[in-house]
Formats: C-alpha cells, structure tokens, sequence
C-alpha cells in the first residue's frame, strides 16, 4: 500500500535534493509533502498532512517546496480519490477495479420488467461558438501523447488522461476514438513499431495527474491503433506511466518508464521484467540501435540491451527536477536531457546534451525560464505537470520542449524562442493552450504538433501560426453539468482545465465564459440568462449569458457546491465544510456553522422550503441533514436506521413530486453500499443496491415515475419503479465517470456529464418493449437491444476486445445485408426469447 500513496502524491513528482535550495529565489519548507505522507495509506490522513502543509507555505512562503505539486492539482487528486476509496478508506487502484465490476456486469446480466434499449449520442461540446466570452485560456479538452506512424503519414493517435486514443486517417483534421469500449484509460505512453506498423503499444495510467491516475498495464494494437488486447502483468505493485518506446529494430522490445521502475518486454508483451527499481521520467532508445536511454531526477542510464541481457551505467546530470530524453536520427549518436524546475526569475535547471550516445553530457543552456510564460523572464513553472522534449528527426540543431508554453532552439538548446502564447490573447494566430504535455514533429512532413491541458494543435511553420485539430477530439472532463428546467437548449458546467462552458441553442458549440477549473453550475430558477459556478475557490454569479459576472464567494476554500431555490431566484446555497445562504443571490451570507454540504446540496421541486445537504466538517465528521423552512429548522438524518456505514455521499436525489422520497449515491468500493433511499425524509433507510457492481456511483436522478438513474465509473444503470435489478442503460455511451446526470422529463431526455468524453444524451427509457427494433449502423463498446417479435440488424460491430453486443427477439432475428461483426476480440450474443427476461 506504500507505493500507491507515493503514486498519488509522490510518484508524479520530480526528486529534488534540498542542497540545491539556493538555486531557489525564496525560501522553502524544510521537509516536503513527500517526506511527510512516505510511510501513510489512510486516505484522511494524508488529506489532514496535506492541507497543513499547504496552509503552512500559504502563509509563510512564497512558492512551494519544488518537490511537491500546486495547491490546484492536489485539490483535483484529493476530489477524484475521495469517490474511489477501499472500504477502509485507503487508496487502492480504482481503474483495476473498475475493469473486475464490468467484468462482473457482462457475466451476470438479469431479468427484469423493463426494456433496456438505449441510445446516446455526443452532445458537445465540439468547440466553441466565435467569438468566445472569455478568451481566457480557451481549450476543449487534455492531450497527452502524441504517436505518428512510420510509413502512413496521415495516421495519428494521441493519447488523453481520461478519455483513451484518438485515431486520425488524414493527418489530423479528424478523429474517432479507439478505446470507446474501456473503463477510462489514462494514457501515459503510445508508440508504433517500426519494424511492424500495425503493431502499436499503449501504457496506461497517468502520473502526472487529471485523469486516470493508476495503470491497468500495457495494450497492443494489431491493427494500427484501432483495436486493443491487454499484455501480460507488469507488477504486482500498483503504479502509474509516465513514457513507453519500441525498438527501432524489433516490434517486441519495449521499455516503460513507471513510477515503480523501468521495465522491459523482449516478447511484445507476453511478460515484463524490471531493469532498474524506482521513479524513472522518461526512456527512449538511441535510434536504430540496441542502446536505451532512461532517467529519474537525478541520473542518466544508458543501457546496452543485447536481446536477453543487458548493461547498463549511470551518471549524475542535476541535483533536482524532473527530466526528458530528446534523440532524433538526423545525429543518433546526439541526446538532449532536459531538467527542470525554473530556479529563479528568467532561468531554469538545464538543457543539457551528448554527443557521444550519452557517455558525457555538457549544459547548453540556463536561461531564459523556458517553463514559464512567454519570453521566460518570470519565475513560473509547472515542471512537475507539464513537461516534455522532442527533437526535429530531420535536424538534431532543432530541439523544441513544452512547459506552460511551447519553446524552440535552432541551435542545440543554446538559444530559446517562445513559439505559443495564452491567456488573454487565445484569439491570436499563435494561441496554444497552456500547459503542453508532448511536442512531436511528423516525420513525414516536418510538421510540429503539441497535446495540451485545451487539446491538439498543428504548426506548419515552426510555430508562426498555429490551427487547433481538438474538433473531433471530445474529451472535455466536466466536473458537473446543469440544466435550465425543461428547456434542453440550456446549459452550463463546469470542467477541468477549461473552465465553464455555456449554451443556450440547440448546438453542439458552446461559449467559454470563464476559464481555470470551472466546477459546479446552477442556472437562475427565473432567468435562463443568469447562472453561478464554482471554480479553483471562487464562487461567481454569471448574468446576461455569461458576457458578465461577480465575485460572490464566501470563503476562500476550493470547490464549492451550489444550489439554487425552485422558485425564488434570489436565494442560492454555498456548500463547504459549513453551509451559506444567500437572499440577494450571493451579495451577503447567512452561516450555518454545524451543517457541512461539500458533498451535496438538493432542493426538493414539491417543496420549496426544503432541501437536503450532505458534507464533511472541518473536523473530518460525516453528516447529512433534512433542512426545512429554507434552512431555519436542521434535522440530521444519517444517523437513522439504515443508513450506509461508508462515508462518501457523491449525490443526492429527490423524487419531483414526493419530498419524503429521497435517494443518496455513494462512492468508493464498500460492496452493496451504492444506493440508499428513504420515504420518509430521512428517518430510516433502505439498501437499494440491488444487483449493482461494486464501482463507485457518482451522479443519481428519479423520475416522476419513480424511475432511477445512476452514473457509475463504468456508465449509466436504470432501475424500473418498483424493480429490484438495475440494467445497463449505456448503448453507446463511453465507459468513463459519469459525473452528473440532468433529467428532462416533459422531453423523455436523460443527460450525462462525463469526465474525459464530454456530455452526452439519450431518450428515457420507456418502459415497454418495441413490437419490431432495428439496431444502429456502427456498434462498439457495450449494447443490448430487444423486440417482442422481431429485430433486424445490418450493423458494423467492430469495436474488439470490450465490445460485447446481445441482440434478442421474441420471434426471429434478421442479419441483412451489411451486417459485419469482426473477429476481433468482439463478442455477439443472439437470443430468441421473451421481453423482459434479461440475457439468459
């Protein structure tokens, strides 16, 4: 268990030895985060060491300890971990797990009174409408890796933290994802053999954090990039990926570099073996050779892989910082290593290079602060986050490296250029999103690419201009979405590293009106124009579509919960470790001190004067409370018969007519304790678990009918009124978190937030089974579809391993022409039998 706490706090950051703190502008802690947290697994103890640290530096320095990460991507780690806790409340490798509950879920399907049949479809955003509100740092959604393929020069892949592999056949003006059939995959390494190129490998698991942060191994492609089969097991330690190369001379030699170690296959998979122990940044092989280069922060390894053995020798190149490989096979026996963090306003740790295959290595350059801002003259940096090198493969002189901004040398690293700009000027020819995570130029066409925290981007002209390719890449990662009652045209949320997001058309555009880690949304009850959200410790109140907003926080802390009363648009709820009511829509605040809502705040449509609210003190004690009269009379409500013994409530729902009626999700992977429901506001509760899986319940709406969704970690369920079985609900939807759910009855309209794919919709289920069906044209990933008599079916299923389609008919099941599954790893199942009846 160790080694999963160093994965989440320490594993994703740079070793930096405190002889080096000098070299830092302002005083710095004397023991770091990492050294505090070393030996602890208890999930709320770390949380109580973090915050203290975090509040320490606060107040008495002016940076942090260049060890440790910034307060916002700790706050990100804290909220995505907090959902996906062991019944201990421990860490433990959620995406491993959540790959055993879909397993479960395909085995053990069940009868039930209802019909499954459901469609989603991609609901946005594709980009954004012109002009934006804000154009401060526009982006769509993150990129982290980027992989050409050696002979085709119009197909790519990129890599994303939470939403797979992208694939382009025409250089990248178009995308589709490849991985639309996994538990989210973070993608921390993906690269073609060169030997083979329809061989490709992919790493999972990423260690610098926003997404998915464990890995579920290494997955080989046969075909290009568009179907994927899972390799043999790495380690039984549980980890996170940082790089992945493939031998230049044999499609089965590849290394990965790892938060536990370097590994190595000499098999294309089939087993892993470690070749050096600990943290390592990056690994690259020497082009067209057996050599490997690798490094942690700290030193430099150059291997000499001879098939079934290898050598190895090591030497010293900086004291602190993380660190990145540039080779390229204009000059192969030329390596760059690149080191942060910056060390002071305008300079940073080091470019520094070999020309004799990493033997010796000699500084090329210090300054200016190339992982700052543009021109490099201030102190920042995120070195730890946003990191990567590469090396022109026409031109070893040409070195371009990403931090906040993309930089380029034309003279081996002795002079930088800043190539990209942000912030306010996005609507400049040269705006990149901040933060780029890879840099690589097409071997083919010399033309240079980056993935960042906003997307994908192309220069035809090193960087004079620039043309974002995020159009078909959708992978928005929304903490929370809202809708304005029953008017689908409406919406807002909240996302990570690109703000919030806000439509009021029928498009799949939608504007930027604010940019950071836009959080929780909440439309006006009386005024679609006027909304509030909740970003990086701010609360604002939106007006006139967004164009406008105020600063109404009432404290400082980081994500805020809102809610906003049924009727009076005057009154809203700020949830934190306390609970604030405001009268004039977030001017002034009332303090409820004793009633923390940081988990939930849902107000009852039936009743105006009541809501409920769930959350966690500043002392670490859970609690739910009933609140009537708009809040001036607390009952407390989790302490009652029935209540879950686990802690993290995720969601609260409230039946639209009956406010007794109340249902609670829970997160974490406490088995049968997913969903509880009360008909009595509170007093004694009800497991509802059912048949569930035991994966984290996210996001949870009911229908007037009585008829419940659920977002899991694995897609959405629905459960009949009165049933006692929950069914997949997810027919083409993605199997990444589902973060929020919007209900629109009078439109039979269910809407999904997700975190890594963007937002997503589908019609209710209705409840009965269609006399005839015909499926849709193209399926991948989970689906089942049934008729009372007959269903037909000319469709494409070709979405390989993870793709598991079951057809069922009372009468007959017609294939027509067209109808294609491939052998692929894709699994069809055909039944002829009864409604209702489940897969047999």
């Amino acid at each position: 268990m160790k080694n999963i706490i160093l994965i989440l706090l320490i594993g994703i950051i740079p070793f930096i030895s405190l002889s080096q703190g000098n070299l830092i502008q302002n005083k710095i802690p004397k023991v770091s985060l990492k050294q505090r947290i070393q030996n602890l697994k208890k999930y709320s103890e770390i949380c109580k060491i973090a915050e203290s640290y975090y509040d320490s530096i606060s107040n008495n320095y002016l940076i942090l300890h260049p060890e440790d990460m910034k307060y916002k991507h700790w706050k990100r780690h804290q909220w995505y971990i907090s959902q996906r806790l062991n019944q201990d409340g421990n860490i433990c490798n959620y995406a491993k797990k959540n790959m055993e509950a879909n397993e479960i879920v395909k085995r053990s399907e069940s009868a039930n009174s209802r019909s499954t049949n459901s469609q989603w479809e991609f609901n946005g955003p594709t980009g954004h409408i012109s002009p934006p509100t804000s154009y401060n740092y526009i982006g769509k959604g993150r990129t982290d890796r980027i992989a050409f393929h050696p002979t085709d020069p119009n197909i790519v892949l990129v890599g994303t933290p939470a939403g797979g592999v992208w694939k382009s056949n025409d250089g990248g003006n178009n995308f589709y994802c490849t991985t639309h059939n996994f538990p989210s995959l973070g993608v921390s390494g993906i690269a073609f053999s060169k030997t083979n190129p329809n061989i490709v490998y992919m790493l999972t698991g990423c260690a610098v954090g926003g997404g998915v942060l464990y890995s579920t191994g290494v997955y080989k492609s046969y075909d290009a990039g568009d179907t994927w089969l899972s390799t043999g097991s790495i380690s039984n330690l549980d980890f996170s990926g940082y790089e992945l190369t493939v031998s230049d001379l044999d499609e089965n030699k590849v290394y990965i570099a790892t938060t536990i170690g370097l590994y190595r296959t000499i098999n294309g998979g089939t087993t892993w073996n470690l070749v050096n122990e600990g943290l390592k940044y990056d690994v690259k092989f020497k082009p067209n050779s057996n050599i490997v280069y690798a490094v942690n922060g700290v030193t430099f390894y150059k291997i000499i892989d001879n098939g079934t053995f290898y050598t190895y020798t090591t030497q010293y190149i900086s004291a602190f910082g993380r660190k990145g490989i540039g080779v390229s096979p204009a000059d192969p026996n030329r390596v760059y290593v690149l080191s942060g963090p910056t060390t002071g306003t305008g300079t940073f740790n080091g470019l520094f290079m070999s020309i004799n295959s990493g033997n010796s290595f000699n500084p090329q350059s210090t300054t200016p602060n190339i992982f700052g801002g543009e021109g490099g003259l201030d102190d920042f940096h995120q070195s730890f986050y946003d990191f990567c090198i590469t090396v022109s493969p026409s031109d070893a002189n040409l070195v371009v490296m990403g931090g906040l901004v993309v930089n380029k040398s034309i003279n081996s690293g002795v002079n930088w250029t800043s190539i990209t700009t942000y912030g306010t000027n996005s609507s400049s020819s040269s705006y990149v999103h901040p933060d780029i995570h890879d840099v690589e130029f097409n071997p083919h066409t010399g033309h240079l690419f980056t993935a960042n925290d906003g997307g994908f981007y192309k220069t035809t002209d090193l960087g004079n201009t620039w043309t974002n390719l995020s159009g078909s890449i959708h992978t928005t990662q929304f903490y929370h979405i809202a809708g304005y009652r029953n008017n689908l045209n409406y919406f807002a949320g909240g996302c990570q590293d690109n703000g919030t997001k806000f439509r009021n058309t029928n498009s799949l555009l939608m504007d930027h009106v604010v940019g950071t880690d836009g959080f929780q949304t909440m439309f006006n009850p009386n005024d679609s124009t006027r909304f509030y959200c909740s970003f990086n410790g701010y609360v604002r109140r939106f007006y006139n579509n967004g164009a406008n907003n105020d600063n109404i926080s009432p404290t400082s802390n980081w994500f805020h919960k809102i809610g906003t009363h049924i009727t009076d648009g005057n009154i809203i709820f700020v949830g934190d470790t306390v609970l604030f009511k405001s009268n004039n829509q977030g001017t002034t605040y009332i303090t409820y001190t004793n009633y923390p809502a940081n988990q939930s705040i849902e107000m009852c449509k039936s009743n105006p004067n009541r809501l409920y609210v769930s959350g966690v003190s500043d002392a670490g004690i859970h609690k739910m409370h009933r609140l009537d009269a708009l809040g001036d009379a607390f009952t407390r409500i989790d302490l009652n018969t029935g209540f879950p013994t686990s802690d993290y409530i995720t969601d609260i729902s409230v039946h639209p007519i009956l406010d007794n009626f109340v249902y609670i999700s829970m997160g974490g992977f406490t088995a049968d304790e997913k969903i509880f429901f009360s008909n009595n506001g509170g007093a004694s509760w009800t497991n509802f678990t059912y048949n569930l899986p035991n994966t984290p319940i996210l996001s949870i709406e009911v229908s007037s009918n009585n008829e419940v969704y659920i977002g899991t970690d694995i897609g959405v369920f629905y459960k009949g009124n009165g049933s006692t079985t929950w069914l997949p609900f997810r027919n083409n939807l993605p199997m990444v978190p589902i973060t929020d759910l919007v209900l629109y009855e009078t439109n039979n309209i269910i809407r999904a937030g997700t975190f890594g794919r963007g937002v997503w919709q589908a019609p209710t289920a209705n409840g009965t089974c269609d006399v005839n069906y015909m499926t849709i044209s193209f399926i991948r990933g989970w689906y089942f579809a049934e008729a009372s008599q007959t269903l037909t079916s000319n469709a494409l299923i070709y979405g390989g391993y993870g793709t598991d389609v079951y057809l069922k008919a009372g009468n007959y099941i017609e294939f027509t022409e067209g109808f294609e599954a491939r052998d692929n790893g894709t699994l069809l199942k055909a039944y002829i039998a009864p409604c209702g009846t489940g897969i047999p």
